[in-house]
């Protein structure tokens, strides 16, 4: 009778921990693909959450001065503002600087119609992307419709 040679337990450990292996090693790709993406959108949200501020300022700002573009843009003192759109420039914190270095350009287009201005504010990003836009609307506190509907107020 002939015996079968017996083998010793390494080969099935070996093969366990080569599929062991495997499996880890897909497991980190998985895991860092999804970091890669969770980082991505963590950007992306940083973005839309400043460009959102951005935009709110630029229109609260906008109505707090009813429509004055030069009181708005703070033009320095003898300097006059041109009718149209305004580029201004943000960096990564919000601060402002020129619109060549910017990382958020705030575009102001404006328009007035009878008593009421208008403002078409937009936000883009470094890429040139719109993050945000709104429009923001102020009645003109010089017209005399204006001033006869804030007398008739209480």
């Amino acid at each position: 009778m002939k015996t079968l040679p017996r083998r010793n337990g390494s080969f099935l450990f070996l093969t366990e921990l080569l599929i062991s292996i495997l499996v880890l090693a897909a497991a980190a790709a998985l895991c860092a693909g999804l970091f890669a993406d969770a980082r991505a959108l963590r950007q992306k949200s940083a973005a839309l959450t400043k460009a959102v501020a951005l935009a709110e300022n630029a229109a609260e700002a906008f109505k707090g001065r009813n429509g004055e573009l030069a009181k708005l843009l703070s033009l320095p003192e003898g300097e006059t503002a041109r009718i149209g759109a305004y580029s201004l420039g943000y960096d990564a914190r919000g601060a402002a600087c020129k619109t060549e270095n910017a990382a958020y350009v705030l575009r102001l287009s404006l328009a007035e119609e009878n008593d009421l201005k208008t403002a078409d504010i937009e936000v883009l990003g470094a890429a040139g992307e719109t993050l945000y836009a709104l429009t923001a609307q102020a009645l003109d506190a010089q017209a005399p419709n204006a001033q006869a509907a804030g007398e008739a107020e209480p």
